[in-house]
């Protein structure tokens, strides 16, 4: 198993309890796909942690562009007003400028303050985040790893089981099959030799019924819980 820092979880800690065996330890790699689960979820949760300060920074400094827009809209149709007057003659009082345009022109300057101040703090936490990130990284490939290693021990386990008797009776009885076989060779009838063995083959490797809608949920549940039972 890799050296993790264990977070919220430790090998020992980690049985069977759920599945009915209670006190029973899980298997190496079952316990390394929970304890690294729990590294995940708590990696996970600090690169949440880690992004949210530099959204926020990115924020402000769309707030710049944003500013100028409005403050650019505000001033056209200022512009706008006065080119009317001008144009009238100067006749009246000269447009005042609309408050909203000063009051933008006062948003724009500290809209641009607040962006320069999150370009200069935006580097330590973009770090500080890509390091979250890479540890969520590693954890995934670390962690999926692990899965794989539980399913070929899940799956050896239950073949050692569930096989052993068909797989002797298969045995024994291919086994006089082979013999008539061979000895159908030794005198020279291969073509009867090879169609009983292609009969004994096609028996072999008959078609075997297939769920994979269920094998793909309990691959999901190990995922999730390493306890899980095929």
């Amino acid at each position: 198993m890799r050296d993790f820092d264990v977070v919220g979880a430790t090998l020992p800690a980690v049985t069977a309890a759920a599945s009915g065996h209670v006190g029973a330890p899980l298997s190496a790699a079952r316990q390394e796909l929970a304890v690294l689960n729990a590294q995940l979820e708590a990696a996970s949760q600090a690169l949440a942690a880690a992004n949210e300060p530099v959204a926020r920074l990115y924020g402000l400094i769309g707030d710049v562009q944003r500013a100028e827009q409005d403050l650019i809209a505000r001033r056209n149709r200022h512009d706008g007003e006065i080119g009317q007057w001008i144009a009238s003659g100067c006749r009246g009082e000269r447009p005042f400028a609309d408050p909203d345009l000063v009051a933008a022109e006062r948003t724009l300057g500290e809209a641009a303050e607040n962006a320069r101040a999150a370009r200069s703090a935006l580097p330590a936490l973009e770090q500080t985040a890509a390091q979250a990130a890479e540890r969520v990284r590693t954890l995934q490939a670390a962690r999926n790893e692990a899965f794989g290693r539980a399913v070929v021990e899940i799956v050896a386990a239950y073949t050692r089981k569930e096989f052993a008797g068909s797989a002797g009776h298969y045995l024994r009885h291919a086994g006089k099959i082979m013999a008539i076989v061979e000895v159908l060779r030794q005198r020279h009838d291969h073509r009867s030799a090879g169609e009983i063995e292609a009969a004994l083959n096609a028996a072999r490797l008959g078609r075997p019924v297939t769920d994979a809608a269920e094998a793909g949920a309990f691959l999901d549940r190990l995922m999730r819980d390493p306890e899980a039972q095929l």
